[in-house]
C-alpha cells in the first residue's frame, strides 16, 4: 500500500476535507438517536459471553463477529452508551484517512466520494456492521497490487473483510478466487517461495472463510429470514435492474447510462467479468435470501473498490466493440465524468438530505422512553412488559432487564426461535393483564382495558425520506375498565 505523493498545498487541501468530513461525522452523530439494529449490537456486546456471542448468538441476527468484538471492547468495560458514537468515529475517520492519503482520484472526485451517503452517513454514523466496509474496501483497494509481494497482509485484509456482512465475505471469496487465478496464471513469473507464501495466504483465507461459514451457519430453530427460495427469473431481473439503479441514483436514465459506462470502462482494462461476478452475486443473496435498501451501499463500495484497482491497469481488451469507446479521447472522456459527477451530486445531496431530517426528527424513541420509564421508576418499580423488536432501543440505557419478560439471558430481546410466542406476543401479554405494556408499531390499544399514555415517534430514515415510523407507544391498565 502506497500513499499519493502530494505537494505542501495538496496536503493541505487534503487536511481540509479530513477536517470538513469529522465536522459532517460529529454532526451526524450529535443529531443522530441510535435505533434498534444499533443498539442490539451494543446490548449483545456489553450482556453475552464472548464465546456464546461468537457461537450461538449471531447466526440469529445474521452478521459475522467483527462489529460485535469492536463494540465489545467499551461494552464490558461498562461505559456509557455514547461509547457506541465515537467507535464510529474512529472508524469514520480512519476510513477518510485512508481514502485521502491513498486514493489515486483526483482530489475533487476524492471529496464527492467522501461526502456521498453512504460514506458520510449510513456506513459512518450508525453502529452496525457495515460501519466496518469502507476502511476495509480502501485497505484492499490499496493493496491489491502488493498482493504477490504481500500476500500475508493482503489475506488478513480479505479475512476481515468475510468477518463483517455477507457481503463482506462475498468479496473476500471472489477476491481470493481471482488472486488465485491469477497467482497460476503468473506462477512462471514468480520466485518459488513467493509463490509458496502466496499459497499459504490463500489456505489460510479459505480456513477462515469456512470458519466463518460455520459459525454463521443458519441455526435449525431460527424462523426470522429463512430466505424466499430460489426465484424465479422475474425476480432475479428485479434484483439485477435494482443494483444497477437504486444504489447509484433512482433515476433510471442516469443509472444506467453510468453502469453502462462503468462496464465499458473496466470492460477496457479486463475487469468487468470480475466486477459482475461480484456484483450479481450480490443481487442473487437479495433475490434468494433477504434484501434490505441499506444493503446499496455495499453496491457502491464495489464500484469504488474495482474502478480504484482498474485506475492503475492500461486499457487491453481484444474486444473491439469495448475498445471503439476510448475514454482516453475528449468526448468519451467528458461523458463519463458528466455520468460520474452527476451520479455523486445526487449521493451528496442524499448525505445532505439525511442529516438535515435526522436533525429535525427522531429517528429513534429509546432515549425518550428510557427517560420516561425512569420517571415511572422513580414513583415505584412497576412492571413492565414489551412487545416489538423496536424496543431493542429502549435497552441499552439501562443496566437491568426494563421489561419483565425479557433478561439478559438472552440480550438478543427478541428470541429468533420457532414456537417462541410468549416473549413477543401481545395477545400472551395482554391476557396477564399487567399495569404497563409498552409496545412499538403498534397502532391501537392492545386491548379494550388498556389506555395509552405516552406516544413517542420514531422515523428510519433512507435517503430523502422516511423509510419507516417505529413509534412506541406506552400503555396503561385502566382497572376500572378490566374485565
Amino acid at each position: 500500500m502506497q500513499a499519493r505523493t502530494a505537494t505542501t498545498k495538496g496536503r493541505a487541501l487534503d487536511g481540509m476535507l479530513l477536517v470538513a468530513y469529522a465536522g459532517v461525522v460529529i454532526f451526524g452523530l450529535a443529531v443522530h438517536e441510535p435505533w434498534a439494529d444499533e443498539a442490539q449490537v451494543w446490548v449483545l456486546a456489553r450482556e453475552s459471553p464472548l464465546f456464546k456471542l461468537v457461537f450461538r448468538d449471531i447466526a440469529y441476527i445474521g452478521h459475522p463477529a467483527l462489529i460485535y468484538l469492536w463494540a465489545a471492547v467499551p461494552a464490558k468495560l461498562g461505559l456509557p452508551y455514547v461509547a457506541a458514537k465515537i467507535l464510529c468515529f474512529l472508524v469514520s475517520i480512519a476510513f477518510a484517512w485512508l481514502l485521502l492519503r491513498t486514493s489515486p482520484f483526483p482530489r475533487a472526485l476524492n471529496g464527492l466520494l467522501l461526502f456521498s451517503y453512504f460514506l458520510a452517513y449510513q456506513y459512518a454514523i450508525l453502529l452496525r456492521p457495515y460501519l466496518l466496509l469502507p476502511p476495509l474496501f480502501v485497505l484492499l483497494a490499496a493493496h491489491d497490487r502488493a498482493q504477490f509481494r504481500e500476500p500475508f497482509r493482503h489475506c488478513l485484509i480479505l479475512c476481515f473483510l468475510a468477518n463483517t456482512v455477507v457481503h463482506g465475505y462475498l468479496v473476500a471469496f471472489w477476491m481470493g478466487l481471482f488472486w488465485g487465478r491469477d497467482l497460476f496464471a503468473r506462477r512462471g513469473e514468480l520466485a518459488s517461495a513467493a509463490v509458496r507464501r502466496n499459497v499459504l495466504a490463500l489456505a489460510f483465507l479459505a480456513g477462515m472463510l469456512g470458519f466463518v461459514a460455520l459459525y454463521m451457519r443458519r441455526p435449525p430453530d431460527l424462523f426470522w429470514h429463512r430466505g424466499y427460495g430460489w426465484p424465479g427469473w422475474g425476480r432475479l431481473s428485479t434484483h439485477g435492474l435494482y443494483a444497477f439503479n437504486m444504489p447509484l441514483s433512482e433515476f433510471g436514465p442516469l443509472s444506467y447510462t453510468a453502469a453502462t459506462i462503468g462496464l465499458l470502462w473496466l470492460g477496457q482494462r479486463r475487469l468487468a467479468l470480475r466486477f459482475l461476478a461480484v456484483y450479481l452475486s450480490f443481487a442473487l443473496f437479495a433475490a434468494t435470501v433477504v434484501h434490505k435498501p441499506w444493503h446499496e451501499g455495499c453496491y457502491v463500495l464495489v464500484w469504488l473498490l474495482f474502478i480504484w484497482i482498474g485506475w492503475w491497469r492500461q486499457p487491453g481488451s481484444k474486444s473491439r466493440c469495448i475498445r471503439a469507446c476510448d475514454f482516453r479521447q475528449p468526448w468519451p472522456r467528458r461523458g463519463a465524468a458528466a455520468a460520474l459527477v452527476a451520479v455523486l451530486a445526487v449521493q451528496v445531496y442524499w448525505s445532505a438530505a439525511v442529516l438535515v431530517n435526522d436533525w429535525r426528527r427522531p429517528y429513534s424513541a429509546g432515549r425518550e422512553t428510557a427517560a420516561y420509564i425512569r420517571d415511572l421508576r422513580a414513583d415505584g418499580t412497576p412492571v413492565l412488559y414489551g412487545s416489538g423488536f423496536w424496543l431493542t432501543s429502549v435497552l441499552p440505557y439501562f443496566d437491568d432487564a426494563v421489561f419483565a419478560n425479557f433478561t439478559y439471558a438472552d440480550p438478543a430481546f427478541r428470541v429468533f426461535l420457532k414456537g417462541d410466542t410468549y416473549r413477543d406476543s401481545t395477545a400472551s401479554i395482554v391476557a396477564g393483564q399487567p399495569d404497563y405494556f409498552v409496545a412499538a408499531r403498534l397502532d391501537k390499544p392492545p386491548a379494550p382495558w388498556y389506555e395509552l399514555i405516552r406516544n413517542f415517534e420514531a422515523h428510519l430514515l433512507w435517503k430523502n425520506r422516511v423509510y419507516e415510523t417505529n413509534d412506541i407507544r406506552i400503555y396503561r391498565r385502566s382497572w376500572a375498565a378490566a374485565p
